[in-house]
């Protein structure tokens, strides 16, 4: 359960900002998860489930700092080692960079951002120069690979890579600016990270010092038939999160301490045997090789998270047996800003423990071979009283093997074999014939696969949740088991081979049905790149109206191509003179292939997935079990697995060299060419899946994700072989960002009468490519030690974005659509978040939202209204890479219902004090009205924080921050800070002061009193002061009305709010949690109530009060109007002003841990009529030259902004009071009457004439 360290409503919840004045007085404190101790979701597209237990979270403004401990249960790897909590546990605290060198690092005196021998050049460069480049590249002295660097932080992941002019390019594209630091040996040493809201990540430097904060590793190969280890290879590995601030100014700090002992652990790499092919002379063959990898570190620990309400510690203390030198987590503590510890949690460790093999004694240590540290426990203590408890089993059936075992399927999890090879048994065909190769037993065993992982979590609460793990499958599969495979299959009508005639052109056309990725493969006799001189064929692809795609450079080349549907010309045109011999070119299409002779083998791969996850009370008993399927929908017998690249462990006829004579061997390895997942974390996905739970009658849910292939692989073969034609084994264009996509969810109820489910809604998502950039990389290596190439590949930078959403409800009456379409900007450059909505209904109804942010606005008449200088000047801060790149900022929102506008909100800002860039002035305006005023924020303190805010009707709203400026605990209502007294203002000291080091009730009850002194005070006769008190690492204590009432909010020993209580500490609320599964009371139903005659008034507060009806009561309620989210919250009742005329939608949702519940109410608002005046007067027959006094009452009605008009024989007088005096000089009849006008509608209403 996810401590409280916010208002638990803003976990819940997430309120609309609206036209009302904001709502920063904290909610009631309300239960987390909606009763439900914990739910565990999975990420259904890789069937992994999403484990995690939260232990502390602490917040500042816009930076939450989530503290858990997650878990992956995909399967624990024979080589793997533990984290410093336990085996398959990670700590999620903080942040860090981290980077895959790819050939040298980047930042090397020759790495990719710093060498003048770029890819570009490589190309121009002649034959000895390439030469001469290659073998430096080959030599770890020249870089023609960007490193691929991995980011995380609190609410954020991904990666991103360079171009060689240090341009940083993130994947997928994505709106953050990521800037580096170099020292003067142009090293990087640290980063920042900007996000869209103008956060600031900083990584690796220590803002403020000369510090940093880095891992460095330094790593070499050794070979165990060699005495002698590879070059010691040193760069750094990461850059570890030191800060985060946001645009306000509030900072979070991240302390780290660092390891004076290095730690060293060691890997097997590979395993290799050389089989003769052919020879020229007389060679030898190696045999079988074995490569181990070393690596040494100084370790890095996390020690304490610092922000202005308090700080998190780790400590350290439990030395390891299983890595020399490392220690784990002991212990958590919470603390406040008076160092009093909150919270404090403890985690005790064991050791799985196997036998050693008896094999590589002398690599590595013992220990780190044999043992395993895995989590027992975590326990929470309250001063010495240990008051919770988490305890973990796992999975043990099966002994697990030591770290150098060769026990192992192709990916690396146990199966239980006793093997004496790692690389595979392995049968292939060759000129003479076929061959056979013995080797180990690599398959996958399901239930030795899931040996030591995480079996069963037991609760504080004694309830569990058992986890059934079942392998990874795919369906399909030509050969070997693999399942399904990928195959570059060539494009009919895309292969061209020029004539050997001079100056002929040579072409095809070829048709592709659907757009896509492709990849094409060039090769010409000589390489003219560079030489303009040069007699060499030209090859270009043009689109069936001529268009021109590509000229393709004149070398040996693969690549890839995203095309569009449709018919493509490739033609070759030779020199004038044809001196520089042949070319040819070819396409192909990377498709699935299946074995059509097998269409019901499913077979398995390595990990594993989620089946079944039981919950059970504290006797054992299961309450509930989810369960989940992965099979293809229309044809349940099959797998809807997709792995991307399947096991290929041959390279065929490989050139050596030894000494003068040149030899081919066949080789065969333990490890895949090419990478089972790709570049994502994960190797096989699911296309479709269904959850549900044993219960038929709570129904099903079936999802439908995407699967794309990375561009490039392996080609089309009978074998699972490659051919040294093709190496280097380059990289495939990453399209993991297109892969696990939401494409379709529907829901289906259970049909009791039929037995059968009913699809009760269906939502349907489509993507699209909004437009991506590639930077060229090239792969150079050997194959042998003869066979030298190089492959140019692309690493990908794309804007892939949700395009629609379809959603369909199916009703007794019919089927209801919605659909919503976004609209982005176009190009590679454009934002990554939509810029309009289009909402249509089934009546063909549409609603269009256009969002204008700051990088909109490039003139000051950019929104209509013309914007003064100092405004203008003021967005122009925000804009993408300004001083705050705060782009996500709204500006002005519009909205047209069938094309017709019929509203406007523009948000003014203001710099305040020169770095804080916040909002001013809010305005509003019904249809191409013009725009008025409705909020104004008057003033902010120095960390942002609003002190007073201004409405509409200009009542003014004062807010006072306590506990250090970090929560309100005094909000005012129709109060100013201008022309405060100063005794006012000394008490608004001395109860932040009061404020800043409570951590008593008798303090609490200190400012309880300043509350009611303030409320007292003569200069608030006219408001209405509310006063809050906090633990403000847990949440709210105490909220004291205007009245004067309190109530009170005991929380539990885990933190979570327990009980309400009201002024006379009776209990009001209790609030419960759950077993997962559990039953809850059931709701029958929910009506909403309002006191009073509708309809209601304008900017006057109506109440609305939702009445549930059935066994069971609610615990949470969501109102929303005309759509949109007001409040979310544990009151039954809500309160809102309406600011204009018309009809409104008002709905409550109500919840408890079981049901749910909704009821809508049409509310019509108007201002009451004008009422019909009465005039009276002190005579009715007067002398002539006498004065006479006329009045006015009974007046009333309308929005109460009133004027008054007299007449006298229908010529308007010149009073405008109730009142009015006339002297007659002439006899005669007079007729008088007053009239009444409303300012704001128009509407008026005269008396009786008198």
């Amino acid at each position: 359960m996810k401590k409280q360290m916010l208002f638990i409503l803003g976990m819940v919840c997430a309120l609309t900002f609206g036209q009302e004045v904001p709502n920063i007085s904290p909610p009631t404190p309300e239960a987390a998860a909606l009763g439900k101790f914990i739910d565990i979701p999975v990420s259904l597209h890789t069937g992994t489930p999403n484990i995690s237990i939260p232990i502390v979270n602490i917040a500042e403004q816009e930076i939450n700092i989530p503290v858990s401990l997650n878990y992956h249960a995909s399967g624990i790897k024979v080589n793997e080692i533990a984290s410093r909590v336990g085996l398959g546990w990670a700590l999620n605290a903080g942040g860090m960079i981290t980077r895959n060198v790819r050939g040298i690092a980047d930042d090397d005196p020759q790495g990719f951002i710093n060498t003048s021998n770029t890819v570009s050049n490589y190309f121009t460069s002649n034959a000895s120069e390439k030469n001469l480049l290659f073998q430096n590249a080959i030599d770890g002295h020249q870089d023609y690979e960007s490193d691929v660097y991995y980011f995380n932080y609190p609410g954020g992941s991904g990666k991103f890579f360079f171009d060689q002019n240090g341009g940083i390019y993130s994947h997928p594209k994505n709106d953050l600016i990521i800037n580096y630091t170099k020292d003067n040996s142009n090293k990087i040493v640290g980063w920042e990270i900007t996000t869209e809201t103008g956060l600031i990540y900083t990584f690796g430097t220590i803002p403020g010092t000369l510090d940093t904060v880095l891992e460095t590793k330094q790593s070499r190969i050794r070979a165990q038939n060699q005495n002698l280890p590879s070059a010691i290879n040193f760069y750094t590995s990461g850059w570890y999160l030191t800060q985060i601030k946001d645009h306000k100014g509030n900072r979070i700090r991240f302390n780290y301490t660092r390891g004076t002992n290095e730690i060293e652990y060691w890997n097997i790499l590979e395993q290799k045997k050389y089989i003769q092919a052919s020879l020229n002379g007389d060679c030898t063959t190696p045999g079988v090789s074995l490569t181990f990898s070393e690596d040494r570190y100084f370790p890095t620990y996390l020690t304490s998270i610092v922000t202005p309400k308090g700080s998190i510690h780790f400590d350290y203390t439990i030395s390891r047996t299983d890595l020399k030198n490392d220690k784990a987590l002991s212990k958590i503590e919470l603390k406040d800003t008076n160092n009093k510890i909150v919270d404090r949690y403890l985690f005790e460790y064991g050791y799985f423990t196997t036998s050693a093999w008896e094999h590589f004694g002398n690599y590595g240590d013992l220990d780190q071979r044999t043992k395993k540290l895995y989590l027992q426990k975590i326990k929470q203590q309250k001063g010495n009283t240990i008051n919770q408890e988490h305890n973990f089993t796992y999975y043990q059936e099966h002994p697990f093997p030591e770290r150098f075992s060769f026990d192992r399927d192709f990916w690396d999890y146990a199966n239980g074999v006793d093997n004496q090879y790692l690389y595979p048994e392995f049968a292939y065909t060759t000129n003479t014939g076929p061959v056979h190769v013995d080797g180990g037993d690599r398959t996958v065993d399901e239930s030795h696969a899931q040996t030591l992982l995480l079996k069963e979590i037991e609760y504080p609460t004694k309830g569990k949740t058992e986890f059934v793990y079942e392998s990874n499958t795919v369906s399909g599969g030509a050969a070997f088991f693999a399942g399904n495979r990928l195959t570059s299959k060539l494009i009919i009508g895309s292969q061209v081979v020029n004539s050997n005639v001079p100056g002929e052109t040579v072409s095809s056309n070829f048709t592709l049905n659907e757009s896509g990725i492709v990849s094409y493969r060039t090769s010409f006799s000589q390489n003219c790149l560079g030489d303009p001189t040069r007699d060499c064929p030209t090859i270009k692809i043009t689109k069936a109206n001529g268009d021109l795609v590509l000229t393709f450079r004149n070398a040996n080349e693969t690549g890839v191509m995203d095309l569009e549907a449709g018919t493509y010309t490739i033609s070759i045109k030779n020199g004038p003179f044809l001196s520089d011999g042949a070319a040819d070119i070819s396409f192909y299409k990377q498709t699935i292939e299946n074995d059509n002779n097998n269409p019901s083998n499913v077979a398995k791969t390595g990990g594993l997935r989620i089946k079944e996850m039981r919950f059970k009370d504290d006797n054992g008993t299961i309450l509930n079990t989810k369960k989940y399927t992965y099979n293809q929908f229309d044809n349940t017998g099959l797998s809807s697995g997709l792995s991307l690249n399947p096991p290929v462990f041959l390279i065929k006829n490989a050139p050596f060299r030894q000494g003068p004579n040149s030899c081919f061997f066949n080789v065969i390895q333990s490890n895949s060419i090419f990478p089972f997942n790709g570049q994502s974390t994960y190797h096989v996905g699911y296309t479709n899946v269904t959850a549900y739970n044993t219960d038929k009658e709570q129904g099903k849910t079936e999802y439908t994700y995407s699967f794309f292939a990375d561009a490039g692989g392996f080609g089309s073969s009978n074998e699972y072989v490659w051919s040294e034609n093709f190496y280097p084994f380059a990289p495939a264009v990453d399209y993991s960002h297109r892969r696990g996509l939401l494409i379709r969810e529907k829901t289906y109820k259970y049909n009791k009468d039929r037995d059968t489910f009913d699809e009760v809604e269906e939502i349907y998502n489509t993507y699209k490519k909004q437009g991506d950039i590639r930077i060229d990389n090239i792969a150079m290596g050997y194959v042998g030690s003869a066979g030298a190439g190089y492959l140019g590949y692309d690493n990908l930078s794309e804007r892939y974005l949700l395009e629609q959403t379809q959603k369909t409800n199916q009703y007794n009456s019919g089927a209801v659509k919605t659909t919503i379409q976004y609209g982005y900007d176009s190009g590679y450059q454009g934002r990554t978040m939509p810029i309009q909505t289009t909402t249509t209904d089934s009546n063909a109804e549409t609603v269009v939202t256009k969002s204008y942010y700051p990088d909109d606005v490039i003139s000051t008449t950019a929104l209509g209204k013309a914007l003064t200088t100092a405004e203008y000047n003021t967005i122009s801060k925000l804009k993408k890479k300004a001083t705050q790149h705060r782009i996500a900022a709204p500006i002005q929102q519009e909205t047209y219902i069938n094309g017709e506008l019929t509203s406007r909100q523009r948000t003014k800002y203001k710099d305040w004090n020169t770095s804080i860039v916040l909002p001013e002035i809010v305005q509003s305006a019904k249809g191409d009205a013009t725009l008025q005023d409705r909020i104004e924020y008057l003033d902010y303190d120095t960390n942002g924080n609003p002190l007073e805010v201004s409405q509409v009707d200009g009542r003014h709203i004062m807010y006072v921050w306590g506990y250090n400026n970090t929560q309100p605990i005094v909000k005012i209502d129709n109060a100013s800070y201008t022309g405060i007294p100063a005794a006012v203002t000394t008490l608004i000291n001395q109860l932040k002061t009061t404020s800043d080091t409570e951590d008593t009730a008798a303090e609490e009850t200190t400012m309880r009193t300043l509350f009611k002194n303030l409320r007292e005070h003569a200069y608030f006769a006219n408001a209405q002061v509310s006063g809050y008190t906090y633990d403000p690492l847990i949440g709210l204590t105490s909220m004291t009305n205007p009245q004067g009432q309190t109530a009170y909010y005991r929380y539990d020993d885990m933190n979570r709010m327990q009980y309400a209580l009201d002024q006379d500490q009776h209990v009001v609320e209790q609030v419960r949690y759950n077993y997962q599964g559990q039953q809850s009371d059931a709701l029958g139903g929910v009506i909403i109530d309002t006191p009073g005659d509708q309809p209601k008034v304008p900017n006057q507060p109506a109440t609305f009060t939702a009445n549930t009806s059935g066994s069971g009561s609610a615990n949470l309620y969501t109102w929303s109007v005309n759509g949109a989210q007001e409040q979310c919250g544990s009151g039954v009742s809500f309160t809102k002003t309406f600011t204009s005329e018309g009809t409104y939608e008002v709905k409550v949702l109500a919840y408890n841990t079981k049901h749910r519940v909704s009821h809508t109410m049409s509310v019509i608002v108007k201002y009451p009529e004008l009422t019909t005046p009465l005039v009276n007067a002190n005579y009715t027959h007067i002398v002539k030259g006498t004065n006479v006094d006329f009045s006015a009452s009974s007046i009333g009605g309308g929005t109460g902004n009133l004027r008054y008009e007299w007449y006298l024989n229908n010529v308007k007088q010149t009073s405008t009071t109730t009142t009015f005096r006339y002297n007659p000089n002439t006899a005669g009849t007079y007729n008088v009457y007053f009239k009444v006008i409303d300012n704001e509608s128009g509407k008026s209403v005269n008396s009786a004439i008198r």
